[in-house]
C-alpha cells in the first residue's frame, strides 16, 4: 500500500512556474520572510538602538541564509520529491531546473552573503548564529536526519 492515497483527481498538476515565482518557491522565500520577520523582532528587542539600515541588513542576511537552507533542501532532496505528492511538483523535481555544479556555487554564494551581511551589519556572533540556523535545516536536517527518521 502506498502512502499517497489521494485519488488522481486532487492531486495538482505541476504550476506553469517561470522567472520571479520559481525562485521565490526554490528559496522557500515564505518562510524565509518569516525567519527575516522573527530577526527583526530580535532587533526590536535587543538592547541598545540599532541604525535602521543595520536593521534591515540584520534582517536580509536571515532571509538569505534561509533562502540558501531551504534552496540545498530541495537540490539535495530531489530524489525524495520525486515520490511525497506535496513536493513532486518542486523545480527540481519536475524538470523546471536543471540539477547541475552551477547550484551547489549559486547557494554556496547566497549563503556566504547572508552570513557575511550579518557580520557586517551586526557582529562575527550574529554571523555565527545565522550560519548555525541554516547549517542546521541544511545539513543537520536535510542530510543527516530526515534520511534516518520517519
Amino acid at each position: 500500500m502506498s502512502i499517497d492515497t489521494a485519488p488522481a483527481a486532487a492531486v495538482r498538476a505541476p504550476r506553469a512556474m517561470t522567472g520571479w515565482r520559481l525562485v521565490f518557491d526554490l528559496f522557500k522565500l515564505r518562510i524565509g520572510i518569516a525567519i527575516g520577520a522573527t530577526a527583526l523582532a530580535g532587533v526590536a528587542i535587543a538592547p541598545g538602538a540599532i541604525d535602521a539600515w543595520r536593521a534591515i541588513a540584520v534582517v536580509l542576511a536571515v532571509t538569505l541564509a534561509s533562502a540558501a537552507a531551504g534552496a540545498f533542501n530541495q537540490y539535495v532532496e530531489r530524489d525524495l520529491d520525486r515520490s511525497m505528492r506535496r513536493t513532486r511538483n518542486r523545480a527540481f523535481v519536475t524538470g523546471r531546473l536543471k540539477a547541475g555544479p552551477a547550484w551547489p556555487l549559486t547557494i554556496g554564494a547566497v549563503f556566504a552573503a547572508g552570513v557575511g551581511l550579518a557580520w557586517v551589519a551586526a557582529n562575527p556572533v550574529a554571523a555565527l548564529h545565522t550560519a548555525l540556523g541554516a547549517f542546521t535545516y541544511g545539513v543537520v536536517y536535510t542530510v543527516w536526519l530526515k534520511r534516518r527518521s520517519a
